[in-house]
């Protein structure tokens, strides 16, 4: 289902009918209704006015003059539609349109309501001055005669005004009938970018609407009843009364009948685009990003529907960004150790807490098939930085490190290969991978690691109670492609002793104070919980962690690895 619009678009047959046939008679009908104001204008108005030779010769030409300017303005419509309608018959035949005309035809839609204003009130401007001069005695000197300079003015006001109302009427009907246009030539909008076009803002278009429908009437009302009060002193104050009476009624029709109009032309134009994005934020709420608000406005509500439109369109990718994530996040996840391996002398408990959906941090357990030296390979690493990124490297480094340790071979020989390929992965992009490998032999109970960059592992005795580092040369992976990683060697893994491997997000993770947990944190929980199992150890650290924290969240990932000789 098509969310852009509620209503079926127009075809161009239709469009280029609304432009021609529809669209005159809506001018027509805004001018039949302009001539009504000017009329009643001239009937409830002052009565005294100068007495006409040969009235029906003064009107016949006034009459010919609002015709003939009628056909001015229908010749002026026409040549400003010509392009546009060229443009649709093109549409209509399928046929290549031309760049210029297509950038002039739309712009020239674009500026209809605007051109269609004008030219009305252009028109209705040239009749306030000509027309007058057809009831005049003395032609172009009308300025000696004082009565007839106020008939004059009188005429011209009133002309004026009327066109006042009919250019509103014409621009907002024109406006109304250019929505379903505009979002045809302009399915997604982008008239609100177009440059050149002018625009007139809801600010303006509220303040116009308010004069209209008050602030004329009412200057109207000042006038004539101050001219009014002045012929009291000179008339019957009955025949003034009267006259005055007659004033107040037309005022009343003129504004009841304009306020009714404007107020529908406001309620389409305002208000029927706001529920409209009312409406289309409903649905977002629940849940379909798919809505879209019609963009058919040139105006602060276009620019409000396309941002909305923008909006819902970023949520849609978000969403799915999100979808693409848990997903990412589930496939990792599987890819660490479901279950901790069961290794005789040995316990294990390992586990990867990532800030964001997916992380860099990584930890395993590879039984070093076909190598008689090693049973089991401990494996823990960081990639620089978190999130998806990191996640694709810790991927691919978990699938060189698998391969790598199946073919067997020494430890160090492992690790030199590992980085040799993973330095592909990253060259020039300034990442790396730091990486510590812990091989243990339960047959001889000793240990061999690989410390590649990563922090060094910790081996708690508790028989002393003293911690000892696993240090070693050794660079991140990544770095450097001919690095030669050295091999460390431990003879002897007594029982009860406990081997611990992190990252850095443990001991640099800060609460709300910007405090570090640090590493003698890590030393007193361990101390304090050497005589429980690994999986104990390991959770009493992330219950210290996250107490520690409090309502900070992680700011890096957070993996570690307890091993202890039982």
């Amino acid at each position: 289902m098509d969310t852009k619009s509620d209503t079926p678009a127009l075809s161009w047959q239709e469009i280029e009918k609304e432009l021609t046939t529809a669209n005159r008679r809506r001018q027509i009908l805004a001018n039949v209704i302009g001539v009504c104001t000017c009329f009643s204008y001239f009937a409830f108005f002052d009565e005294a006015r100068p007495q006409l030779a040969d009235p029906v010769f003064r009107y016949s030409i006034a009459a010919g003059i609002s015709i003939g300017l009628f056909f001015l303005a229908a010749f002026l419509s026409k040549k400003w539609t010509e392009k546009i309608i060229s443009f649709i018959q093109l549409k209509i035949e399928k046929a290549p349109i031309p760049e210029i005309l297509d950038q002039e035809a739309k712009k020239r839609l674009l500026h209809l309501p605007m051109s269609a204003a004008a030219i009305s009130l252009l028109n209705w401007c040239i009749a306030s001055i000509s027309v007058p001069f057809c009831f005049s005695h003395q032609a172009f000197s009308i300025f000696i005669a004082t009565e007839e300079l106020k008939f004059f003015f009188w005429i011209v006001f009133g002309i004026f005004i009327s066109g006042l109302v009919t250019s509103a009427i014409v621009f907002f009907l024109t406006e109304l009938m250019c929505r379903p246009v505009w979002e045809k030539f302009f399915p997604e909008g982008e008239f609100i970018q177009a440059e050149g076009i002018f625009r007139i803002n809801l600010w303006s278009r509220i303040l116009i609407i308010f004069l209209m429908v008050s602030v004329f009437p009412l200057a109207d009302m000042a006038i004539v009843s101050y001219s009014k009060a002045q012929m009291m002193l000179t008339q019957d104050p009955k025949i003034v009364l009267k006259s005055l009476s007659f004033l107040i009624i037309f005022l009343l029709t003129v504004e009841i009948s304009l306020v009714i109009l404007l107020s529908i032309f406001m309620s389409r134009s305002i208000v029927e685009p706001i529920l409209n994005l009312k409406n289309q934020m409903q649905k977002v709420g629940k849940g379909d990003f798919s809505a879209r608000a019609k963009v058919i406005d040139n105006n602060e509500l276009g620019i409000l529907s396309q941002h909305f439109n923008q909006m819902t369109k970023g949520l849609k990718e978000r969403y799915e960004l999100l979808r693409s994530l848990a997903i990412a996040k589930q496939i990792q996840q599987s890819l660490l150790p479901r279950r901790m391996p069961r290794i005789d002398g040995l316990d294990i408990a390992g586990k990867s807490l990532y800030c964001d959906q997916t992380g860099g941090d990584y930890f395993d357990f590879i039984d070093s098939v076909g190598n008689n030296q090693f049973e089991k390979i401990i494996a823990l690493g960081d990639v620089s930085g978190h999130g998806l990124p990191s996640a694709l490297l810790m991927t691919s480094a978990r699938a060189f490190l698998r391969q790598r340790i199946a073919l067997s071979g020494p430890l160090d020989k492992i690790a030199d290969d590992v980085n040799k390929q993973f330095c592909k992965d990253v060259e020039d992009s300034g990442r790396f991978m730091t990486l510590f490998l812990l091989a243990y032999n339960h047959t001889h109970e000793t240990i061999d690691w690989i410390r590649a960059g990563h922090d060094p592992a910790m081996l708690y005795d508790p028989t002393h109670d003293n911690f000892k580092e696993l240090k070693g040369r050794g660079i991140p992976l990544g770095v450097d492609e001919l690095f030669t990683y050295e091999k460390n060697s431990m003879k002897c893994v007594r029982k009860g002793q406990i081997i611990f491997i992190g990252t850095d997000g443990i001991w640099e993770s800060c609460n709300e104070q910007g405090k570090m947990f640090g590493k003698e944190k890590v030393k007193q929980i361990i101390r304090s919980h050497k005589n429980e199992s690994s999986k104990k150890i390991m959770a009493a650290l992330f219950k210290s962690l996250e107490s520690f924290m409090g309502n900070q969240p992680p700011a890096d990932d957070i993996t570690l690895v307890v091993l202890k000789r039982v």
